[in-house]
């Protein structure tokens, strides 16, 4: 049976931070905001002065650093909508009011302020990134695959995107397609460790298990804190009976730490990581 092997299935996934620099332009002076008290200030200085698309950016910020303070998120879809008001035809702000549809899990009317907003401006690249994960959301994933491509159609160059579709095509069984994305990917950005790893990932799903080892140990050579490519490359190292390079001193030590894999010592009759 070949082994688990770990895909990162997107970049996009939001990360709470108990403080995070925002630095934003505002009343000609660049302004730093590090704190939830702040944010909220901005916020509120951006609505006062009619700008009610940065102010709903900021309250967006500031939920995902509370994600349980609903009245930010309410008060998020306030001002989108006062911007929709001031400009019907302001396709970021219907994108941000998805954003918050989306958040609260309201995916149909999400996906219909995404479509909307790409209607309005159809070269608005961050509307059909948010349309795409929307629709991977709602389990509609070919309608996500052409969100992707034409998202990569005015803009060939974002590597992070290129990798997500690549993602979305291996979990469609189209490994070809995901693997040509991973190939793109790391052409436009040699160093993007994730790619070298999904695409470890394609090669292992097709039995080339020393292109997988080779693309792993790329993946762990450029990002040395990279847990999932190691677990990935000591996987494929057990399925390929390396034993010796199972146990050298950095990959155990992270596969020490992994709640996925399982220590067997040489001394214990097993060499092998993982049931």
């Amino acid at each position: 049976m070949n082994p688990q092997i770990t895909n990162i299935y997107s970049l996009n996934k939001l990360t709470k931070k108990n403080a995070q620099v925002y630095s934003n332009y505002y009343s000609g002076q660049n302004i730093v905001v590090d704190n939830a008290e702040g944010l909220l200030e901005l916020a509120h200085r951006e609505y006062q002065s009619g700008d009610y698309e940065n102010a709903e950016r900021h309250c967006m910020q500031l939920w995902r650093q509370e994600t349980n303070n609903t009245g930010v998120l309410l008060l998020s879809a306030h001002y989108s909508s006062l911007a929709i008001k001031q400009n019907p035809l302001l396709a970021e702000a219907y994108s941000n009011l998805g954003n918050v549809y989306k958040e609260r899990g309201q995916l149909q009317e999400a996906l219909e302020n995404y479509r909307h907003a790409v209607r309005l401006k159809p070269d608005f690249i961050d509307g059909y990134i948010n349309l795409a994960a929307a629709l991977v959301a709602a389990g509609d994933m070919e309608q996500a695959v052409q969100a992707y491509v034409t998202a990569l159609q005015y803009n060939p160059d974002l590597y992070c995107v290129r990798s997500d579709l690549g993602n979305l095509l291996k979990a469609l069984a189209r490994l070809d397609e995901a693997k040509a994305c991973y190939l793109k990917a790391i052409e436009t950005r040699p160093d993007f460790a994730v790619a070298w790893s999904n695409l470890g990932c394609v090669f292992n799903a097709q039995g080339e298990i020393w292109l997988a080892i080779h693309h792993f140990e790329k993946a762990v050579a450029l990002d040395p804190n990279f847990l999932d490519a190691y677990i990935n490359l000591g996987n494929v190292l057990k399925e390929a009976r390396i034993f010796d390079r199972i146990h050298s001193s950095k990959l155990l030590a992270f596969v020490l730490k992994s709640p996925e894999m399982e220590y067997k010592s040489p001394d214990s009759g097993d060499n092998e990581i993982g049931g």
